[in-house]
Parts: C-alpha cells; sequence; structure tokens
C-alpha cells in the first residue's frame, strides 16, 4: 500500500521529532523565497504524520484561505489532482471537461487567494502550471515525496530529510507500545535485537511493538524475531525490493 505512513504516530517520543519537523517548515514559509518546500524520506518514516501535524498547527490554521491535501499516489494523473483541488475549494466542476479547462478554472479560483497545498505521497514530476496552481508571494507547497530528486525537482526551493529515529528514540518508543515485560531478562535482548530489525522507521515500530504489548512468553518473542529476521531487502535500494520487505515485516506484527 502507498500509504504506509498513514497511521498516528504524534505520541511519547515522536512528538519532539515531529514537532521539529513541522517547526522547520514554518520557519521556511515565513520567507519569501522558499515557496515551494519538500520532504523526503523513506516509506514508513512519518512524512505524512508531518503534513498532518502541519496542518494542525496553530500558525498554519489562520495564516491561509485554503488549506488543500492532496495524496498523490503511485498512479495518479492530471485530472484525479485537479478535481481533488477543486473539491476542497469548493469550487464547481459543473460544464468542465478538459484538464485545460479545469486548470484556466483553477487558476482564477485561486488568483490572488492565500493557499497552502500539500502534495503527499509524490512519485514522479508535477507540472504545476499544468494542475492550475500558480504560487504567488502568500501561498505555499509542500510536497512529501521518498525520492530526493522529485524533492528537488517539484519542491524547488527547499527539501528537508526525514531522518529515520535514533537507537534511543526508536527504544523509548518501542516500550511505550510494550509496557513493562520489555524489562524482563529473558525478552529485554530480543527486544533490543527487533528495535535493530525495525531500522528506525516509526511505523514498523509501533505495528510490532503493539502487537508484542504485555507479551511474556518468551517464545512469541523468539517467533516475532526469527520472522523479522527472515526479511531481506529492506536496504537494497530498490523501491519495489524495499517495498515489499517492509510490508512483509510489517505483516509479521498484524500476523501476531
Amino acid at each position: 500500500s502507498s500509504r504506509k505512513d498513514d497511521i498516528s504516530m504524534t505520541q511519547g517520543d515522536e512528538e519532539p521529532r515531529i514537532s521539529c519537523m513541522v517547526q522547520k517548515i514554518i520557519e521556511c514559509m515565513k520567507d519569501d523565497k522558499y515557496r515551494r518546500i519538500g520532504i523526503y524520506g523513506n516509506g514508513g518514516i512519518g512524512k505524512t504524520t508531518v503534513l498532518k501535524a502541519l496542518l494542525s498547527a496553530p500558525e498554519i490554521k489562520d495564516k491561509f484561505d485554503f488549506l488543500i491535501q492532496v495524496t498523490v499516489s503511485r498512479y495518479w494523473s492530471r485530472k484525479k489532482i485537479q478535481l481533488e483541488i477543486a473539491r476542497q475549494i469548493e469550487l464547481s466542476m459543473e460544464g468542465i471537461q478538459s484538464a485545460d479547462e479545469l486548470a484556466s478554472k483553477l487558476f482564477h479560483a485561486l488568483q490572488s487567494r492565500k493557499y497552502l497545498l500539500l502534495l503527499d505521497d509524490v512519485w514522479d514530476s508535477i507540472n504545476l502550471a499544468a494542475l492550475g496552481i500558480n504560487l504567488e508571494s502568500h501561498s505555499r507547497l509542500v510536497v512529501a515525496t521518498r525520492s530526493v530528486h522529485i524533492c528537488k525537482n517539484v519542491a524547488s526551493d527547499r527539501q528537508i530529510e526525514v531522518g529515520a529515529l535514533s537507537w534511543k528514540e526508536a527504544w523509548n518508543l518501542f516500550q511505550e507500545q510494550v509496557g513493562g515485560v520489555i524489562n524482563s531478562p529473558s525478552i529485554r535482548p530480543r527486544a533490543e535485537a527487533i528495535v535493530s530489525e525495525c531500522g528506525g522507521l516509526p511505523l514498523m515500530i509501533i505495528v510490532i511493538g503493539r502487537a508484542l504489548a504485555k507479551e511474556s512468553d518468551v517464545s512469541g518473542w523468539r517467533l516475532v524475531l526469527g520472522n523479522l529476521l527472515s526479511v531481506t531487502g529492506l536496504e537494497s535500494g530498490d523501491v519495489e525490493n524495499c517495498d515489499e520487505a517492509l510490508l512483509q515485516k510489517l505483516k509479521v506484527g498484524y500476523d501476531k
């Protein structure tokens, strides 16, 4: 699924990290030379969580006339994005047929209006002008993508990496999900190994941690660790292999 980021992760040790990312973006927005801002990072790293937190930030809510969030996804189309933007700004598309007509109507509707456009899960370069988007000085674009190259192309003014959790952050987040059983002498070494297998990805840490919450039988921990260790390809650098490996590791948690 392209929506692997879409889970509530702003809790505990995640909150300072997400807040820090949001503040970085907001600081960039204050400068007119940073109209197109991009965040990038691996699947499951928390990009969607950052965008959701940005939308709910007090500094954002009263700053713009329109707050628009579109999940682009891998199999996007120009018209699909245009229709979603039109829906969110309550713009009637009656009688409009072609993507060019849509672009013209969106351009005039958004002209001179203050808006924040968030494009999440972007896989390819997007021609904003073809959509009908012309970023004037009072409007902003934030793009979330896995690719630094796409980030630089679409969000040409500023790029911010969403990095993996540090070991301490990952351990604390995992501990929050699992509870006190993690300190059992027979379980803790396996818990540490499982956290290592999660690679600092908040999504995976939460899913696996919740699956093991209050699991006091060491055999259950052995099984989960063994299943995680059997999955390869997460560090391959190939998107398809990484996606499949991530899904297989998440499946270990869901199966549990």
